[in-house]
This record gives C-alpha cells, sequence and structure tokens, in this order.
C-alpha cells in the first residue's frame, strides 16, 4: 500500500515558514521587478519602432535580434561578476543598469535611424543576460542536484522520491499535464505583445498592464 506522510502543519503555518524565509523572499521580490519591467519593455518595443521610428512590423524583429545576441554574448560576463560580487549583487546590478537602458529610450530622437537603433538594442542584451543568469543558474544547479540525488536514491529499496510513482496512470497524467500546461502558458506569453499591440490595437501601457 501507498502511504503519505502529511506535514504536520497547516497552510497558515506553511505560509509562515516561506514567509519567513529572506533569502526566498528577496530572490523572489528582485526577480518579480526584474520581469514585470522586462514584460512592460517587450510590450514597448513593437510600438516604439513601427510608432516613433516609422518602421515596419518586421524591423521589430530586427532589433530584438540584436538583442538577443547581445545578451548571448554578455552571459560569460555576468558569470564573472557572479563570482566576484556574488549573485545577489550581480542581480541587483544587472536590474539597475536595465532600468536605466530602458529609460534612456525616452531621449532618442523620433526620427533616429534603424541602424543607429540596433546598437542600442544590442547593448540592452547586457544587462538583460543579467537578469536571466541568476534564475536559470540556480535553475540549472537545482537540476544537477536532482539528478544526482536520483541517481543516488535509484537503488535504495525505499528512496525519499520513488519514482516508479510514475507507473500509476492518474499520477503520470498529472505530472504530464503539469509540464504540458507550463510549456504552453510560456509560449502563450511571448505572443502576448504582438496580439495586444497588432491585433488589439492597444497601446504600450494597456499592453504593458495586462502583461
Amino acid at each position: 500500500d501507498l502511504r503519505v506522510s502529511l506535514m504536520p502543519f497547516g497552510l497558515r503555518e506553511g505560509l509562515g515558514l516561506v514567509l519567513s524565509n529572506r533569502e526566498y523572499i528577496r530572490l523572489w521580490s528582485e526577480y518579480l521587478l526584474a520581469m514585470s519591467g522586462a514584460a512592460l519593455f517587450s510590450a514597448m518595443v513593437p510600438y516604439f519602432v513601427t510608432r516613433v521610428l516609422g518602421r515596419s512590423g518586421a524591423d521589430t524583429g530586427t532589433v530584438l535580434l540584436s538583442m538577443l545576441v547581445g545578451t548571448i554574448l554578455s552571459i560569460p560576463l555576468w558569470a564573472r561578476v557572479m563570482r566576484r560580487i556574488g549573485g545577489w549583487r550581480a542581480l541587483a546590478l544587472a536590474i539597475v543598469a536595465y532600468a536605466l537602458m530602458t529609460g534612456a529610450f525616452a531621449l532618442l530622437p523620433p526620427d533616429l535611424a534603424l541602424a543607429r537603433v540596433v546598437p542600442v538594442f544590442f547593448l540592452l542584451g547586457a544587462p538583460f543576460a543579467g537578469l536571466q543568469l541568476l534564475p536559470f543558474t540556480l535553475l540549472g544547479a537545482g537540476l544537477l542536484v536532482g539528478v544526482f540525488y536520483l541517481h543516488r536514491q535509484w537503488h535504495k529499496r525505499h528512496p525519499l522520491f520513488p519514482v516508479d510513482l510514475l507507473r500509476i496512470p492518474l499520477f503520470g497524467l498529472s505530472i504530464g499535464t503539469s509540464v504540458t500546461a507550463f510549456v504552453a502558458q510560456s509560449l502563450a506569453f511571448v505572443a502576448l505583445p504582438f496580439l495586444f499591440l497588432d491585433v488589439w490595437h492597444l497601446n504600450p501601457a494597456q499592453a504593458g498592464l495586462l502583461l
């Protein structure tokens, strides 16, 4: 028989334990702030390219591609920064740099050529890489720990995480549904700014608020 041991505390006690963890609260507060700013800026990019610069919608992909290249090239730099000043300070530095650079877009003239805008987005990719590096570094470390943990528990008679639970149809269906729903939500979130701006014709403030 499969026996499940319940925690000796209720929902209120569990929330109290989570909220008492300063490091956890700090991580998710900074990450929520960073991702909210990134979402607002992502909603603004198509409007900035088409309405302010007067370019076609295809040029939106060009500037975002330059930002992606800047992000990829900056990841080794942020890895070195994290080793020197720590993950928390690196994330805070990335948030401040990203906020300053996105705020500088208000100073750009409306008739600026696309060739001059592309390097700006390329430079913006540097702090954006810092926003992504710490959370995904923690995720990667968690995956490595999980693989090591499963390898260690695999041959034990009573493992703490019995993988054979996946043989239960209802349990396997629940896990598969959860993973599929998360992937579908992530893919939909990428397309939402284009839906709000190009199809629904909302302004950037409305799109950012919905995101």
